[in-house]
């Protein structure tokens, strides 16, 4: 059952992320095709600098059209036992990262052809997005563990008093029994 549950909220987390991570890359597209078009590095920073606060992104870049960057941010991520320790059992399930690359254009202008001038490049590291779904799913697991183990313990229990007392008794009561002393009449 943890099992079920948990493969439930990794895909809905999945999603949640991806859904996120689309929100705010849309509401940045606007400043970062306009620092590119402009090719201010002032700019370009400051909307790596606003990105940089999630800490899900592990690499922000923004790249003019000649490939030269105008600005960039790298997560040097410190380790992490968690992952470190699972790491290969976390990539059965997920990737490591993901990049993506978003083209960026200005605005055109009645009768232009769109123009690309450059991109906004990102690395997700996903297991940081997912890290809330690995503790939830540690929990349910411990939590279905113990609880197997009580109940295994409790229907011990209840096994020993319900019929293994009983049988006790009664092989007791029969060894204590003589035999030469009842009767046995033969019809």
């Amino acid at each position: 059952m943890a099992t079920i549950q948990t493969f439930f909220d990794f895909s809905e987390r999945q999603r949640e992320v991806q859904h996120t991570i689309e929100s705010i890359i849309t509401s940045a597209e606007g400043s970062a095709s306009s620092a590119v078009y402009l090719l201010d590095s002032d700019m370009a920073a400051q909307v790596v600098e606003g990105l940089s606060y999630f800490n899900f992104f592990s690499y922000i870049a923004i790249v003019d059209e000649k490939g030269e960057t105008l600005a960039e941010y790298t997560n040097a991520m410190p380790k992490n036992a968690f992952k470190d320790s699972y790491k290969v059992l976390l990539s059965l399930f997920t990737d490591h990262s993901s990049s993506y690359q978003l083209p960026l254009s200005h605005p055109k202008a009645y009768g232009e052809e769109e123009q690309v001038y450059g991109e906004l490049q990102w690395v997700i590291n996903n297991h940081i997005a997912l890290e809330g779904v690995y503790y939830r799913a540690v929990r349910a697991f411990s939590i279905a563990i113990f609880g197997y183990l009580f109940l295994t313990l409790a229907l011990g229990f209840l096994y020993h008093i319900t019929l293994t007392s009983p049988l006790i008794r009664i092989a007791t009561w029969f060894s204590k029994t003589n035999s030469n002393t009842l009767p046995t009449t033969i019809r």
